[in-house]
């Protein structure tokens, strides 16, 4: 008998058909962990519903790419459509524990990202189910390619689903931008090899470029958020004494705090407990800069620590983002930037936040920032 294909409900864009690849691709170990591995790290300690998981992003940016696929004339993409639609799925599969946060503190150790790890996992799970697939291809869309910017450009499936997706789960209005329509108005240059937009959708692509900024304020660096996963990236940072790097990487987001419980250090447990309980710091203070100097408050925050043991310094840092998108005028392509103003909403000042169990006077801060 052929295996049937298998539709899945999603609540943001109804129903999300897989055929028989994709749902091998699905079931496999690899990517069933993405169930465990939240979406926005600590961002569920601000915003309670916000426990969604890459498991279900990923499915999302399936769709989209599968959405763009479908309509598609571009004879460059129609022969890389499988392996595009494997790569959108697998893009985040290579995660650790608790996303973006593990990643940034156990690299030192891993000398790899998610991306060299999602990778390896794709070929491994290509390799396992036999998929006629062209795995030099898929290894160039994880390094990134033009072709690869359908899924990791300023306009890509994955940041089309984020958004919406972030937005939906946090309850945080900014980041509704209207996916289906945007996908519906991508298109591929063949001749040029680069993505553009009709530019009856400039407006939504604005509103994607606003949301974004907003989502940033507003969610991706809540300083609350932030200051978990410092907490967080104290206790991995002393937990490679006891657990291998690799070993934690693997791990989904409860298995990792379990394992670092299971050290049974003090400081560990400690810092553990803080992020179970939502501890959060008594005291806080905020400076605002223009500019900022890390090694220079990497050197606070070490001082300070020995004097008042815990503190953590978090920097919001809102400053503009690169947004390369290309729009098609009567005139011929042209840049985003070139027909909107992008630097009205850039929030300029940096603010840096020192939070600690005491107090610590403003005249032991400001030196700092001299």
């Amino acid at each position: 008998k052929m295996a049937r294909n298998v539709v899945i409900k999603d609540p943001l864009y109804g129903f999300v058909e897989l055929n028989r690849k994709i749902k091998k691709l699905v079931n496999s170990r690899e990517f069933q962990r993405l169930r465990y591995i939240k979406q926005l790290d600590f961002a569920y300690l601000v915003f309670p519903s916000a426990n969604h998981t890459r498991f279900e992003h990923s499915l999302g940016v399936y769709y989209l790419t599968s959405l763009f696929l479908d309509k598609t004339r571009s004879k460059n993409l129609k022969e890389i459509k499988d392996e595009l639609l494997v790569f959108s799925l697998l893009h985040d599969v290579g995660h650790g524990p608790f996303s973006h946060a593990s990643e940034h503190y156990l690299y030192p150790y891993l000398k790899k990202n998610h991306e060299d790890i999602g990778l390896k996992i794709a070929v491994e799970l290509i390799e396992r189910f036999d998929l006629d697939l062209d795995k030099k291809i898929i290894e160039e869309f994880f390094k990134g390619n033009n072709f690869s910017k359908l899924v990791d450009g300023s306009v890509g499936t994955d940041r089309l689903d984020y958004l919406k997706r972030d937005s939906y789960y946090t309850g945080v209005e900014f980041g509704k931008v209207d996916s289906e329509r945007i996908i519906k108005n991508l298109h591929f240059d063949d001749e040029n090899k680069e993505y553009f937009v009709k530019e009856k959708v400039i407006y939504n692509i604005y509103s994607l470029y606003i949301a974004r900024q907003f989502m940033f304020k507003a969610v991706y660096f809540h300083k609350t958020s932030l200051l978990f996963e410092k907490i967080f990236g104290e206790a991995l940072t002393l937990a490679v004494n006891y657990l291998d790097p690799f070993e934690m990487f693997r791990m989904t987001d409860e298995e990792l705090l379990f394992n670092l419980i299971l050290t049974k250090d003090g400081r560990i447990i400690d810092l553990v407990n803080r992020i179970k309980e939502r501890k959060v710091p008594k005291f806080k203070a905020k400076v605002e800069v223009n500019s900022f100097d890390k090694s220079n408050l990497e050197k606070m925050e070490k001082e300070l620590k020995e004097k008042y043991e815990n503190v953590w310094v978090v920097v919001v840092d809102l400053s503009n983002k690169p947004f390369n998108v290309k729009v098609e005028t009567p005139e011929g392509l042209k840049n985003l930037n070139e027909i909107v103003d992008l630097s009205c909403i850039n929030e300029g000042n940096i603010r840096v936040y020192i939070y600690s169990d005491k107090e610590i006077k403003k005249e032991e801060i400001l030196p700092y920032f001299d």
